[in-house]
């Protein structure tokens, strides 16, 4: 139908057209071809509407009056857009008056000018809908994530499991708790003397560690969900992590020092000391033969875990530096940093990267995606964002709107499924982080039928109501109740 509309034009577009096409003649630009009677017609000023096209090559010679049939055709001498303008028909002519058309023209474009409009219809399309479709995606995401509520005080941490089937939260209110990160039931809710500033999972998902502020990691059976075991130091310990093979347990400590326990026997094997000051934020290096520690001194440093030595220095923060993450392959380290900045830094080198300085708040928190591509960095101050960095771009995806407070703690699941954040606002929020760089609705709409989720189907409803999936997509969620 839009093809037939270009093909086929009357007045109305005719009339647009036709002022161009008298200033293009005078340039030479188009070609006019007039027949009288089945003969060549080379007489009179060709016009249409009052308005002069063109003259034909002798212009003084008269015709007789009456009835006779004539066509005008104008052509474009250098093989532009617009083929032809032409007309056909029956005109009456006066005795010795130049014969003058007053009719309507057809207007027939060439193939290749056909093509570009369609696909400047296309692309002009393509650009709204995909404008229409970020606006949707802001309200999907609200309605897609998921919060687990039931603190009564700040969430400054988050943690998952190494199967991605729960969320560890700590909590101003002094309880450790264990979600199910599907449905957001609470699994267990531990009771601790103090504060809680940060949890663990163990590398094979039975035991669960929490370090609070009166200077005690907790650790839980998950099975049983009794207390088996503790580690006990004189400074609130703000950091804890487990080594990757499991034998191992690393605190961060408020007295500036870091330490090192072999597991299950928990017994010190090294203090690192180094930092000037409090150490926010600890993390073992995927092959556990490193670990780094983030401090308020404005530094962070990388460690041999083998003999507790000092091996790079990471220094240019402004200030406090609030957590340290290594990427999935243990060759880049990011740090997050009170002085408005996240860095990326080599992990064998020690050389700084990349500087990411656009955040313009406090970086609270930050995490690597499963395949090293995306950072997650939790905000403070004014907008208390969320925010997705995509490393390869060095750009901002999306900004997850959620959280009504300050954003402390990002972490992803090791499959690419979810991203949980820990906020303020006293609650852990988890996103469904596999459908991040869905480019359209079809291309949305694939991935969550790879894996259907009742919450998130209801919120594709709700957000696209007028997609062509939206038949689909009730029923299955339908089926999914």
């Amino acid at each position: 139908m839009r093809l037939a509309r270009l093909l086929t034009h009357t007045a109305a577009l005719s009339a647009l057209l036709l002022p161009s096409l008298a200033q293009g003649q005078g340039e030479g630009i188009m070609r006019v071809t007039c027949v009288f009677d089945g003969d060549q017609f080379t007489q009179g000023v060709i016009s249409v509407d009052g308005k002069a096209l063109g003259q034909c090559p002798k212009a003084d010679i008269f015709v007789k009056s009456g009835q006779h049939q004539v066509s005008v055709a104008y052509e474009p001498k250098d093989g532009g857009d617009i083929k032809q303008y032409k007309w056909a028909g029956s005109v009456t002519v006066a005795p010795n008056v130049p014969l003058r058309i007053m009719a309507d023209l057809k207007l027939v474009y060439s193939e290749a000018y056909v093509k570009r409009k369609l696909a400047e219809e296309e692309s002009a399309k393509q650009q709204k809908d995909a404008t229409q479709f970020q606006k949707s995606l802001v309200d999907f995401w609200k309605l897609a994530s998921l919060s687990l509520i039931g603190h009564t005080d700040f969430v400054t941490n988050v943690s998952i499991s190494p199967n991605g089937r729960y969320v560890g939260t700590a909590g101003y209110d002094s309880t450790a708790r264990v979600w199910n990160s599907d449905s957001g039931e609470l699994i267990w809710r531990f009771n601790v003397k103090g504060r809680v500033f940060s949890t663990f999972f163990s590398p094979d998902g039975e035991n669960f560690a929490a370090a609070d502020e009166t200077g005690t990691v907790t650790l839980w059976d998950l099975k049983a969900g009794q207390i088996w075991g503790s580690i006990r130091e004189s400074a609130s310990i703000l950091g804890v992590a487990f080594s990757p093979d499991g034998k191992l347990i690393a605190t961060a400590s408020s007295d500036s020092f870091a330490r090192i326990y072999s597991y299950p026997s928990m017994r010190l094997l090294q203090t690192l000391k180094g930092h000037r000051g409090m150490i926010h934020s600890i993390a073992f290096s995927p092959n556990g033969k490193s670990l780094t520690t983030a401090s308020a001194d404005g530094r962070a440093i990388i460690w041999n875990v083998s003999n507790g030595d000092m091996k790079n220095v990471l220094s240019g923060h402004g200030s406090n530096v609030l957590r340290v993450a290594y990427s999935p392959d243990g060759e880049k380290i990011a740090t997050a940093s009170a002085d408005n900045t996240v860095r990326i830094w080599s992990s064998l080198t020690g050389n700084q990267l990349t500087v990411i300085d656009r955040i313009r708040e406090d970086a609270n928190g930050v995490s690597f995606s499963h395949n090293g591509g995306l950072l997650a960095v939790g905000t403070s101050n004014a907008s208390r964002r969320l925010i997705l960095w995509n490393l390869i771009s060095d750009e901002e995806i999306i900004d997850l709107k959620g959280h009504t407070n300050n954003v402390y703690s990002t972490t992803f699941d090791k499959n690419g499924r979810i991203l949980v954040s820990g906020s303020l606002d006293k609650t852990a929020v988890v996103w469904p982080i596999f459908l991040i760089g869905s480019k359209n609705i079809d291309d949305l709409w694939k991935k969550i039928k790879t894996s259907p989720n009742q919450r998130i189907v209801s919120a594709f409803i709700k957000s696209f109501p007028d997609s062509k999936y939206i038949s689909e997509a009730k029923k299955i969620y339908e089926e999914l109740k």
